[in-house]
């Protein structure tokens, strides 16, 4: 039976700044493009025939330098597999040469056919895109398997996107057996309607804390009317938001226990928001209890999400230094960190302001 083995990835983001992660942006950086050439390492141990590749492989048009020939090289070490990329939102207009094994799609729809089956692609030629680029598309040859690679946003009928928005059933529509989707950074599962199955591989490389979770590629058979494709991990690091509930904490060591049982890979990106009713000793220090776990982690961020567990009405009540502290800020309509730090002090705690 025929068919066709591919590597289905995108949304990688070469050469994207990273500045959220600070001082290891640079790192990250290297990173990403490890997994890049990890992921053409990997084709070649599949057995693939070619790579599919939807859209933002690099985050700007204009790539580095060092970046565009590190890319460069890595393409032309698999001149055994065919590279067709279509560009998406963020690599619009690429300006970059590769070696003969790979395409760049054009702004409009092309084919290139081989014996077994054709592949269709289109890349953005702009930023945005209001209207669908496929919008009526039928592929030419049904009797043999078909491939489209299109970077866009997967949207109901009648719904909107400045992304090339894509229906579900303009997919189907168009006679593909798979259709190699980029833009959501987020793996979709393999979907169907119809004959036609479609999905997102997400990004290989979570680059943010709104990119948490294993990330991936995809890679199996597309065959004429069906696909046996898996989701394949390939992330070097992942990023875990957790909250940790500090209710019952008594002291920033007590909740540095509790981070410290909570995480799961000292080799991933955690952002740990801490949330729950802190009691009125216990003044919060993210600076504290970062410095003090930083160790254990590659990269940790404290948020202080916490709420002070006091009824401050209740307190004004009382003939304290507390209560009268509590009294002059209902009076005065004081924040909640200013509750926090008074009540703290008052208490013996050590209070910062950092």
């Amino acid at each position: 039976m025929d068919k066709v083995r591919i590597l289905h990835t995108c949304d990688l983001h070469l050469s994207s700044p990273l500045s959220s992660l600070g001082e290891i942006a640079i790192i990250r950086q290297g990173e990403i493009l490890d997994t890049f050439s990890r992921i053409l390492t990997l084709a070649t141990e599949q057995n693939v025939e070619i790579i599919i590749i939807s859209g933002d492989l690099f985050d700007n048009p204009t790539p580095g330098i060092s970046c565009a020939e590190y890319v460069y090289k890595k393409f032309a070490e698999i001149p055994h597999i065919k590279v067709f990329i279509s560009l998406g939102n963020h690599d619009a207009c690429l300006d970059m040469h590769f070696p003969d094994n790979v395409y760049v799609f054009p702004n409009y729809l092309e084919k290139f056919e081989f014996e077994a089956f054709d592949i269709y692609g289109v890349s953005f030629e702009g930023e945005y895109c209001h209207s669908s680029i496929i919008e009526g598309f039928v592929v030419d040859n049904p009797q043999k398997i078909n491939l489209l690679a299109i970077h866009g946003d997967l949207v109901s009928i009648g719904g909107k996107s400045a992304y090339n928005p894509i229906t579900a059933k303009a997919l189907e529509q168009s006679g593909a057996d798979y259709v190699a989707l980029g833009h959501v950074h987020s793996f979709s599962e393999i979907q169907s309607i119809g004959k036609t199955y479609f999905a997102y591989p997400g990004t290989p490389e979570g680059r943010g804390f709104d990119e948490s979770g294993q990330k991936g590629v995809i890679i199996g058979d597309v065959y004429k009317n069906y696909v046996d494709l898996s989701f394949v991990p390939t992330a070097k690091r992942q990023f875990h938001e957790i909250d940790i509930d500090v209710s019952g904490c008594v002291n920033n060591l007590d909740i540095c226990q509790e981070i410290l049982s909570a995480y799961t890979n000292p080799n991933d990106f955690y952002k740990i928001n801490l949330i729950g009713a802190a009691c009125e000793r216990l003044m919060v220090d993210a600076s504290f209890i970062e410095e003090h776990i930083k160790n254990s982690f590659y990269y940790i961020k404290i948020i202080d999400n916490t709420h002070l567990d006091v009824d401050l009405q209740k307190l004004s009540n009382e003939h304290t230094l507390k209560g009268l502290f509590a009294k002059n800020i209902l009076e005065e309509g004081g924040s909640s960190f200013a509750v926090k730090c008074g009540l703290a002090a008052l208490s013996g705690e050590k209070v910062s302001i950092d």
